[in-house]
């Protein structure tokens, strides 16, 4: 055996052996004193999968009315609280209102008769079970590339219709302010609005501006009320596999043992964050200033919902049963943080779980969630459907409440184990 064969077999045996002691170092007590865990917890903690807005569709992302009104000025057809239904109807549309969006010129206020005026011609009107950005809608529905125009405002209805020159005008009235506003868009886009209106004959469907009813002018009507299926609801048990996912969705180590049991629930410690975990199944985090959950700096609005909204998908969203989430709103605070909530719903029925306002609540600041509740529910649709009371008799209970004039929509509300449909005052 040559000198230099000899020379090389020892640096590859000292090798060897220093990668031997390596692992016995992280295998002894010694490590976890060190660092407060032990190896395989470290190697699954740089496994946990980032949240990015490349993993989450636009589908995923952006908001779907749960009720679609297309109407000629002389007719008009309505979709409402159907998830198939809805969707195939705004599979038509959506393309034609990304586009009016990002063509969408500065708004103006108008006044309500107009805002009345523009809802009795030909034109389209969406509902959305909540509020939502613009500018976010804007980046959510526009083309590949193109720039998203910056609405302010939230909005839970949009109208677009054509006005005397020919061009697609948007109106909506804007949550955050309580005013209405118009933009102008495109002349180009008036004619793709008028291709929809032989694809939807008239079914009955009416504003209640148009009757005496004291309801909120756009609350859509339909010759028959909605009928809706009764839920079951139940409690998620957070232990096992559902344990591990929270704590892998929200970038704690699911094999943590810097856990400790309270009169409330489960405490997990991490670093500076603190997780709490209810046996009602309420949910509270904490980052404790850390970078633990975090996103680009300079993200838009609707990255920053997005985000939040895969967060709440990996959690609350995937034990909820046959419900969905929908996002509630998103608002800054007083004190320079961005709110986003999610509830759950089903076809587009807001449904409010017992204990809480919400589904997912987070607060962002800066780059990175600063805090957020989750409250886990599960919802399963059963096989009998509960016709709710005509419209007209709703109105004239919310009139007895003192509550005539508002916007009424169907949803569940209330505790047990099984839910029955209601009409809610938004």
């Amino acid at each position: 055996m040559s000198r230099r064969t000899l020379e090389a077999g020892k640096s590859i045996l000292i090798v060897v052996l220093v990668l031997i002691a390596a692992l016995l170092i992280l295998k002894t007590p010694i490590y976890k004193e060190m660092t407060g865990e032990d190896l395989t917890q470290s190697l699954h903690r740089l496994t946990v999968p980032a949240v990015t807005r490349s993993t989450l569709t636009s589908d995923q992302s952006s908001p779907v009315p749960s009720v679609i009104v297309i109407g000629t000025g002389h007719a008009r057809y309505a979709v409402r609280y159907d998830d198939r239904a809805v969707g195939r109807v705004y599979d038509e549309l959506h393309p034609l209102l990304g586009d009016v969006l990002r063509a969408a010129e500065a708004p103006r206020t108008v006044s309500e008769s107009e805002w009345l005026t523009a809802l009795s011609g030909s034109n389209i009107y969406l509902l959305y079970p909540g509020r939502v950005p613009l500018d976010a809608l804007s980046d959510w529905l526009g083309s590949d590339g193109a720039p998203p125009a910056s609405l302010p405002g939230s909005v839970r209805c949009l109208l677009l219709c054509p006005d005397a020159d020919g061009a697609l005008l948007l109106y909506y009235p804007d949550e955050s302010t309580g005013e209405y506003c118009v933009c102008r868009t495109s002349p180009a886009l008036t004619g793709r609005l008028e291709t929809l209106y032989p694809n939807y004959p008239e079914n009955g469907a009416l504003f209640a501006y148009e009757t005496d009813l004291p309801l909120a002018p756009a609350t859509v009507l339909l010759p028959e009320p909605p009928a809706c299926p009764v839920l079951t609801a139940a409690s998620v048990d957070l232990t096992d596999d559902t344990l591990s996912d929270l704590l892998t969705a929200l970038s704690f180590n699911p094999r943590t043992k810097a856990t400790y049991s309270t009169e409330e629930g489960r405490v997990v410690v991490e670093g500076a964050s603190v997780l709490r975990i209810a046996e009602s199944g309420l949910v509270t985090y904490d980052s404790g200033q850390e970078d633990r959950l975090s996103f680009p700096g300079n993200a838009s609005d609707a990255d920053r919902i997005g985000y939040a909204r895969q967060l709440a998908a990996r959690t609350v969203g995937a034990h909820c049963g046959d419900a969905t989430l929908y996002l509630m709103d998103a608002v800054t605070d007083d004190k320079g943080g961005y709110v986003i909530r999610f509830g759950y719903c089903l076809d587009g029925l807001p449904i409010l779980p017992e204990g809480a306002d919400c589904a997912a609540c987070f607060r962002l600041t800066e780059d990175r969630v600063d805090t957020c509740t989750l409250c886990y529910r599960s919802y399963t649709r059963t096989d009998t459907l509960f016709r709710l009371l005509p419209e007209a008799q709703a109105a004239a209970a919310m009139q007895v409440l003192g509550e005539d004039g508002a916007p009424l929509a169907p949803g569940y509300a209330g505790s047990g184990p099984s839910l029955e449909p209601s009409w809610l005052v938004l």
